[in-house]
């Protein structure tokens, strides 16, 4: 009598083997129903496996004998920075490099600036590169300022720094307003410090301007920026 039908259990596990299966013999309609979501792959043992992940993840291979998973991807960019300014002028003498008390700042990821010294300072997950771009605004209320200086003060010490030079007119020099920029790479270490400095060689009636409505408000400023 021709075998018609097998009943469940009938067959033992492994009883049909690729030999008995033609190629595309199965479809997705004889799978076994499954986790929507969920994707196949192979555990360490190289059975099948599903695994599932959460909204926005993607499968990713965890190297040779290791299950694959679903991770957040990686990103590929920092958010971390500052961006710190002079709000109002600040008054200061001649021939004299002085600290530019930056007042109000805003930053991500990173909380290392301090309004009170005036200093951003690297915690732990700040090490690595970062790129600094400083503008020292200089006003002089008698249109006599000379030389004039905006400089990055790391640990201290200059690390980077601008420079302008007034002509003179019969030997008196003619500057009322100057801007002086700044830019560096460093590689930030832990506990590194920061600061903006300014200095006006000569002059009367020094202010670093925090800006107006006619030219421009925070003309005084430093931005940091992890790369």
């Amino acid at each position: 009598m021709a075998l018609t039908q097998i009943k469940l259990g009938g067959l033992a596990d492994n009883s049909v083997d690729t030999d008995q299966l033609a190629d595309n013999a199965v479809g997705l309609a004889e799978m076994a129903s499954g986790t929507d979501g969920a994707l196949i792959t192979y555990d360490t043992s190289g059975n099948p496996v599903a695994i599932t992940g959460n909204d926005g993840q993607v499968a990713t291979s965890a190297g040779a004998n290791a299950v694959s998973a679903f991770e957040v991807i990686p990103t590929q960019y920092s958010t971390r920075y500052f961006y710190a300014h002079l709000s109002a002028n600040q008054s200061f003498s001649e021939a004299t490099h002085t600290l530019v008390e930056l007042d109000t700042v805003l930053q991500g990821g990173t909380s290392g600036f301090n309004t009170s010294t005036n200093t951003w300072t690297a915690a732990a997950a700040d090490v690595g590169v970062w790129v600094f771009n400083g503008q020292v605004s200089f006003y002089g209320s008698s249109n006599n300022m000379s030389s004039i200086y905006g400089m990055f003060y790391l640990n201290g010490t200059i690390a980077a720094g601008g420079y302008g030079f007034a002509s003179t007119v019969e030997d008196h020099p003619s500057m009322r307003h100057f801007v002086c920029t700044i830019q560096q790479v460093i590689s930030i270490s832990e506990n590194d410090t920061i600061k903006l400095y300014g200095r006006v060689e000569d002059g009367a009636g020094l202010n670093f301007f925090g800006g107006d409505t006619s030219g421009g408000q925070k003309q005084t400023s430093i931005i940091g920026h992890m790369v």
